[in-house]
């Protein structure tokens, strides 16, 4: 019996098939007389052995390349389910080994514990339902490491294919497309999905927009008539491709001139965020929508690549614990004033206030009972009213957090 699953295949080319909901990641499988390229393996064996066996009953096809389109292990940690005998070589940009080594070795516990909040089942709460450890919860990995690696460009020829690889920054520095022109078929990554992009995922740090935005005028240039990217369906017709990643680009062009403007006017990254919004002509395309990378952490990231982190006020240049100034704001008001205050601000909708009220309190007593139960129905509100699925993971963390604090001071959730 195969592995539970939710996914399906879809089949772009006659040669092309796409295996989609299998995990956050997707496997895109090239089927050629010489055997297949496997383009990114999805996160995790057991859902690369669910998507090996649908793929399997459309046409078997031995895997002879695997190519990793950039270090993320919701693209590289299925490996072992498609490589054989048959297999000659892993291949990725020169940078993934490196990035690899620095995310799953040196920085893996931080990783797992801000994958634990976006998926909402943060460390802190210390849920049986959370991931296994350093797993992100994915469940066992089986990546393989690259046996080739190039720096910029390198092409492979199998069964009357080219499959013409190209290093383009954007979601990382490694990241590659994936040409073929004989079938104009373009295997962006995760340069392009459905949704406007997660150019910073909040704790992790930028990425490299200004390369985001040249690999997306790359893949203009290159007048694919099918995309397939690695989250999200494939979008076919050559006039199609060209105006949905020319949108794509222009969207994230447009986050970029408007924050440096934004910078050079002296706002701060705080009103630059909740000011800035993308054209209407952007704005109401489907594949912009704020699913997954949303408007206002684009504007954050492009702060983060341009500025430090000083902001001009005298009181960030060296600043204590935030504990210390919330002890002291609690001592000088009461927990109960402030907890009241944010209680109307949620019963008023402005519940990003009464968040922040919250966590003066927090600060001070993060067992504070009437705080916590607070901090929980805020937050279950704001997963109700949140596009963004990396939002209602961070804001469900918030929930989780907050049942583990009462759990903690003798209360019941």
């Amino acid at each position: 019996m195969p592995p539970t699953r939710r996914g399906r295949v879809d089949q772009v080319t006659d040669q092309v098939r796409l295996a989609i909901g299998y995990h956050l990641g997707s496997v895109i499988q090239v089927v050629t007389p010489e055997g297949a390229v496997v383009i990114d393996t999805t996160g995790a064996t057991a859902n690369a052995e669910a998507a090996h066996h649908d793929l399997d009953q459309v046409g078997p096809a031995e895997t002879r390349y695997l190519v990793y389109t950039h270090c993320h292990p919701d693209h590289c940690g299925g490996a072992g389910a498609f490589a054989s005998q048959r297999t000659e070589a892993v291949i990725s940009q020169a940078l993934l080994p490196g990035l690899w080594d620095r995310d799953m070795g040196c920085l893996a516990t931080w990783h797992d514990r801000v994958r634990s909040w976006q998926r909402g089942l943060p460390r802190e709460a210390e849920t049986e339902a959370g991931a296994s450890p350093l797993s992100f919860g994915e469940g066992p990995r089986s990546y393989i490491d690259p046996t080739i690696t190039f720096d910029t460009e390198l092409d492979l020829e199998v069964g009357g294919l080219t499959f013409h690889l190209e290093h383009t920054e954007g979601e990382t520095r490694d990241h590659l497309l994936v040409w073929i022109p004989e079938l104009s078929v373009l295997c962006p990554g995760d340069l392009y999905y459905a949704s406007f992009p997660n150019l910073s995922t909040p704790a992790i740090g930028p990425r490299p927009i200004q390369g985001w935005m040249d690999s997306l005028e790359r893949f203009v240039e290159l007048g694919a008539e099918h995309l397939v990217p690695s989250h999200t369906r494939a979008i076919s017709g050559r006039e199609r491709v060209r105006e949905v990643l020319t949108n794509y680009r222009a969207a994230i062009a447009h986050v970029w001139d408007e924050s440096m403007k934004a910078m050079n006017d002296g706002l701060s990254v705080h009103e630059a965020a909740r000011r800035i919004t993308l054209p209407p002509q952007l704005a109401g395309l489907p594949y912009l929508a704020e699913t997954y990378g949303t408007v206002s952490w684009g504007v954050r990231a492009v702060y983060d690549r341009l500025t430090g982190w000083y902001d001009g006020d005298p009181a960030s240049l060296d600043p204590l614990p935030g504990e210390e100034r919330d002890r002291e704001l609690v001592a000088l008001a009461g927990s109960g004033p402030v907890v009241a205050r944010a209680t109307e601000l949620h019963e008023e909708g402005q519940h990003q206030l009464a968040l922040e009220l919250l966590s003066v309190v927090l600060g001070a007593d993060p067992l504070d009972e009437a705080a916590n139960r607070l901090q929980a129905a805020v937050c279950r509100t704001m997963i109700e009213e949140s596009t963004s699925l990396n939002q209602k993971g961070f804001y469900l963390s918030g929930v989780r957090i907050a049942e583990a604090r009462l759990a903690a001071g003798g209360a019941s959730a």
